[in-house]
């Protein structure tokens, strides 16, 4: 059974394992959790980090795909597999479990805006503060995959790469400017925030995510022309960061796309990061981290409601968090993803 553990999870391309990606979503996720536990606040990092990463492989198994003239039928149909069966018994379980101990919080919209994702849109609602706020990300991911597939098979291809890649990067520029100026205009006009929160909230959630994608998206698009390693691009941008003091995700987003083209390099450093993050037990978190992800919020919120905050009950939400995640992933998201696969894509096997 532990075997089962280190086995690379399904996606729908042949993409070759890199265990050292696995090591960064362990990073990643123990940001957020941390930052859900009160340790420290670098919970944005994480989930900046695990956009960008999504862009980068996403973008990959897409070009993949497209080369192949594969069907986009075969992508959409492994995001399925991939996300929802343990989503499904997620919001089950969570569900009971809330409407028994958070019965005077709980409302039917909150499982059902996860399971549909558009937990996004919810983002500045009182009703968002639940067990599942957390799935906002997986709605903004999901609802920009809906258009990314058609934009690499059907635009992608009839531009340069290096024009592509120039509008790419003017996207992300443009959409982080805009909430700049939004949140300056808004909190100009009303000191206490509640507008800013509403609209500028919302405008992060369906716009300004989707542009972090995006920065994954470049580190592989950039494969396809040549010059300068795309690192160089991110160090300046890092350091123009710093000194121009811009908004928090936008430099969020830098730092974790910075960290992953160091990765890209063909040279020492790259290989030594390889080495270090490739550490079985980070793997291992790695692998685990949606499934972490999902349950840690359900039982953080379940616990923390009717117990003190103390390290020793920390500990034990930790513990339970991480065997309810093995669990969910041996007996849920690996046999489900195997079955979705071969039972939809019967259909679909020659693009595959």
């Amino acid at each position: 059974m532990a075997k089962k553990l280190f086995r690379p999870v399904i996606r729908s391309s042949s993409l070759a394992y890199r265990p050292e990606l696995d090591g960064l979503r362990a990073l990643a996720i123990s940001a957020v959790v941390a930052a859900h536990l009160g340790l420290f606040n670098y919970g944005p990092y994480g989930v900046d980090f695990f956009f960008v990463l999504s862009g980068f492989l996403i973008t990959d198994v897409l070009l993949k795909l497209r080369d192949k003239k594969g069907n986009l039928k075969t992508f959409w149909i492994g995001r399925i597999a991939r996300l929802t069966p343990i989503l499904i018994v997620n919001v089950l379980v969570g569900s009971i479990l809330s409407y028994f101990c958070l019965r005077s919080t709980f409302h039917i919209s909150q499982p059902l805006s996860a399971l549909f994702y558009i937990k996004n849109f919810f983002i500045a609602s009182p009703l968002n503060h639940d067990v599942w706020a957390p799935t906002w990300t997986l709605a903004a991911e999901e609802q920009f995959y809906l258009i990314w597939p058609l934009v690499i098979f059907f635009l992608a291809k009839r531009m340069r790469p290096s024009t592509f890649i120039l509008v790419v990067a003017i996207y992300f520029l443009g959409t982080h400017g805009i909430l700049d100026l939004m949140r300056y205009f808004y909190g100009f006009l009303n000191p206490e925030g509640t507008v800013s929160q509403g609209l500028a909230g919302k405008v992060v959630q369906v716009c300004i995510r989707p542009s972090e994608i995006l920065l994954g998206a470049l580190i592989t698009l950039h494969r396809k022309i040549s010059g300068p390693p795309i690192v160089l691009y991110f160090f300046g941008a890092y350091v123009a960061a710093i000194f121009l003091g811009i908004e928090a995700s936008t430099y969020t987003a830098i730092l974790s796309g910075l960290s992953l083209s160091l990765l890209e390099l063909k040279m020492w450093p790259s290989s030594i990061l390889k080495t270090m993050l490739s550490f079985k037990p980070l793997v291992v978190v790695g692998v685990l981290s949606y499934s972490i992800y999902l349950w840690h919020a359900v039982i953080f919120e379940l616990l923390f409601s009717h117990f003190d905050r103390s390290p020793q009950i920390k500990f034990f939400i930790l513990v339970l968090t991480l065997l309810a995640s093995y669990t969910s992933y041996v007996y849920v998201e690996l046999p489900m993803q195997t079955l979705i696969k071969n039972r939809l894509l019967n259909w679909t096997k020659n693009d595959i």
